[in-house]
């Protein structure tokens, strides 16, 4: 086939090609049945006698949301449309308006001036839409939570079920809830038969036929048993038809002449008129969204959420102006629309036209469809809007047992309550009620302990390596010092339970505490005033309080500047990791419990742990054979991959042990060496190339023992060189299991 090429805004060229035509016209043709049912619900509420224009209103719905949607939408072979959440939102703002007027007047306002006020939220809803996609929020419409759409979904399936029940009972009126017992009494059988018949042929169709369109055959084999048995003469024992429906072509609703003093009410009912505007807005903006996704799945085309709604929006407000009910994306017609062969935009426009060229010339027909079988269709249709999530949920919680019941319980709670809000009140309200419950779900999440984890410092130390008597004392006393690890965000729902926490960390006996802002993810000025009042209290309680990995100048750096908890805490109280700020403080609880310096101090030879059992002969053999060497600060004493030539013993300085980072420049720090240990060890005992690198932190002195002189203490002094062998062997088997200790604790 021929294809023509059309021309498409900025220079961009779409091609009409045979598949779009397929895609179009089937997802039409399968579309028709729905149409005509969100119609009729939607002006439920305005009698039997406005069935023709809901009926048109659902048709007109697809007509200009589905074009408009196609040639301004991001999302190739999405098709829009009526569906149930918009069609029953539409008919809630009609009995909204039915019930009172809200104006100067009091009463009930008329069907005519009911409608005008539904289509004008159509109207605004379409302008919200507008500015979600202007804005760029759609985006945010994901962030919805699933039980509050869940919820939607179920409220809106048993309306559908609800609002159906006559038909599909064949009782003529509406049933109401006073005389319910009456009008079960004028059920008739064979129209539920037909009814029946109809659901059970759309069930049958789903299982063998999948990309089949189950509903329009239901509708047609419901449609032939209804008149089968009418031809039988039974027709007295069946419900009614749909009845005569008069064309009437589209016109501009909301331009057309209307009672002036209507238009003088309308600023007062705004209030009411804007919240089901935006119920509109943001229902349809999720199920636009959800056909998005949908679609990408298909295509593995990248969904432009904004673009989709812009689209929705402009739809929207031009179907309120030509009489035509909210629209959305669907994911039913897009996905047969894209297994037909449609794949641009244009097989949008395709079907819009299809349907349009539907009701010019074929419109009369519909009027001898039974209501029956619009009812059972009706009834599948809702079978199918129920999640099957909650569903799942509901029976996880009555008949298995679960371990996190509570979590199911909060969602169990919030998709009931907002089901119930749709089914006793409205959509409007209920779209309300999910909005709330979703910012309290929200701020009851993220209140949870943004605590991850707290631990002491006798169980968990620095990666400085200490000499014996220094990890004794730290062993023993080492609990003064917590660190608190934080995650999440620290805002005005869990800083008090953090402050909480903190005060009784303290109350336990903590006197140094950390607090690791690695997982922080943001800091509000609520959860910055309680971090300052807590510090300040600490601080006036005698306790050391200091913030890991702080970076200078990053943001949150900046954040506490502004907000003064610098000049609280002090720049000294921040330090790039909590190692650092456990070895700051372990130095600070050693000086105070030994009332000694940890660095200034030089170490003797004879008073290092590994010699305490040489006699005073052996010591002098050793004190020949170790030479006393110095390092600057900064001063590299050999780097990864030098040959392994001499033990070092620390007398005074720290030293840093780092590795080198394949691929880049930059070394990683594993851990620190303080006086009283020994490093390079190694070198006596394999003589392998040195496994990284050691770096003079402080000014240091050590004790130098080459492997030319430890060869000649093996020779001339055995039991000495075994002695020293010894002591490296318990040193490193009491490293391994400190190590040991340390894996278990953080596990735990």
């Amino acid at each position: 086939m021929r294809k023509t090429d059309i021309e498409m805004g900025k220079g961009s060229k779409l091609k009409l090609s045979a598949g779009d035509l397929a895609g179009g016209f089937t997802a039409a043709i399968v579309s028709l049945p729905t149409n005509l049912m969100f119609g009729i619900i939607a002006f439920g509420p305005l009698g039997e006698q406005y069935v023709s224009l809901g009926v048109l209103a659902g048709m007109y719905s697809s007509v200009f949301v589905g074009i408009f949607a196609s040639l301004f939408g991001g999302t190739p072979g999405m098709i829009s449309g009526p569906k149930a959440t918009t069609s029953l939102i539409f008919a809630s703002i009609l009995t909204l308006f039915l019930a009172n007027k809200t104006g100067a007047a009091a009463g009930a306002l008329q069907p005519m001036e009911a409608l005008y006020i539904a289509f004008l939220a159509v109207l605004i809803g379409g302008i919200f839409q507008t500015l979600f996609a202007v804005f760029r929020l759609g985006d945010l419409i994901k962030y919805i939570p699933y039980p509050v759409i869940a919820g939607f979904l179920n409220g809106a399936a048993v309306l559908v079920i609800i609002t159906q029940l006559g038909n599909l009972l064949g009782i003529s009126g509406a049933m109401r809830s006073a005389g319910w017992l009456e009008s079960l009494s004028q059920i008739k059988p064979l129209n539920v038969l037909v009814a029946a018949i109809t659901i059970f042929s759309i069930v049958l169709i789903n299982r063998r036929y999948k990309r089949v369109s189950s509903s329009v055959f239901g509708m047609i084999i419901g449609t032939l048993a209804y008149y089968l048995l009418r031809a039988a003469g039974l027709g007295e024992a069946l419900g009614p038809v749909i009845g005569r429906i008069d064309f009437a072509r589209p016109s501009l609703w909301l331009l057309r002449e209307v009672n002036p003093e209507l238009i003088r009410t309308i600023p007062s009912i705004l209030p009411k008129l804007l919240p089901a505007a935006f119920s509109i807005a943001l229902l349809g903006s999720i199920d636009s969204m959800l056909a998005s996704l949908a679609i990408q799945n298909l295509t593995n085309v990248d969904p432009k959420t904004n673009k989709d709604l812009l689209g929705q929006g402009v739809g929207n407000m031009i179907s309120a102006c030509f009489g035509g009910i909210a629209g959305s994306g669907y994911v039913g017609r897009s996905s047969l629309n894209y297994w037909a062969g449609g794949r641009t935009r244009l097989s949008g426009v395709v079907y819009s036209i299809t349907i349009l060229l539907f009701v010019l010339f074929l419109f009369p027909v519909i009027g001898f469809v039974p209501r029956a079988v619009i009812a059972g269709v009706l009834v599948m249709m809702a079978l199918q809007i129920i999640d099957r999530w909650s569903v799942g949920l509901y029976r996880k919680l009555l008949f298995q047992r679960v371990r996190q019941k509570r979590e199911l319980l909060v969602n169990f709670v919030i998709i009931t309550a907002v089901t119930l809000v749709t089914v006793f009140f409205n959509l409007v309200m209920a779209v309300i009620v999910g909005i709330v419950l979703a910012i309290l779900m929200f701020v009851v999440r993220m209140s949870k302990n943004v605590i991850r984890r707290s631990y002491s410092g006798n169980m968990i130390h620095s990666r400085t390596k200490r000499d014996e008597k220094h990890i004794a004392v730290l062993k023993t006393h080492g609990d003064q010092i917590r660190v608190i690890e934080l995650e999440g965000v620290l805002f005005f729902g869990s800083a008090d339970r953090f402050a909480t926490e903190l005060r009784d960390q303290v109350r336990e006996g903590a006197r140094y505490v950390i607090l690791d802002m690695k997982r922080v993810d943001e800091i509000d000025s609520t959860g910055v005033r309680i971090l300052v009042q807590t510090a300040r209290r600490l601080i006036r309680d005698g306790v050391c309080l200091a913030l890991s990995y702080v970076q200078t100048d990053s943001r949150l750096w900046r954040f506490l500047s502004d907000f003064n908890v610098l000049d609280t805490i002090g720049n000294d109280a921040l330090f790039t990791d909590t190692d650092a700020a456990l070895e700051f403080f372990e130095n600070r609880l050693l000086e105070n419990i030994l009332q000694e310096p940890v660095y200034e101090a030089t170490i003797a030879l004879e008073d290092f742990s590994c010699f305490s059992d040489l006699k005073k002969r052996e010591l002098r053999v050793v004190t020949r054979a170790f030479q006393t060497v110095e390092f600057r600060k900064g001063e590299t004493l050999f780097r990864q991959g030098d040959e392994g030539n001499a033990l070092y013993l620390i007398a005074k300085g720290l030293a840093d042990v780092t590795i080198n980072l394949p691929g880049t420049q930059r070394r990683k720090r594993i851990h620190s060496l303080s006086a009283g240990t020994f490093f390079g060890e190694m070198a006596l005992l394999d003589r392998r190339p040195r496994s990284a690198n050691m770096e003079a932190r402080e000014e240091m002195i050590c004790y130098c023992l080459t492997i030319r002189e430890f060869e000649r203490l093996k020779k001339g002094s055995p039991a000495v060189a075994l002695s020293i062998l010894s002591s490296i062997s318990k040193t490193i088997a009491t490293r391994l299991r400190y190590a040991n200790e340390m894996i278990s604790d953080m596990e735990n």
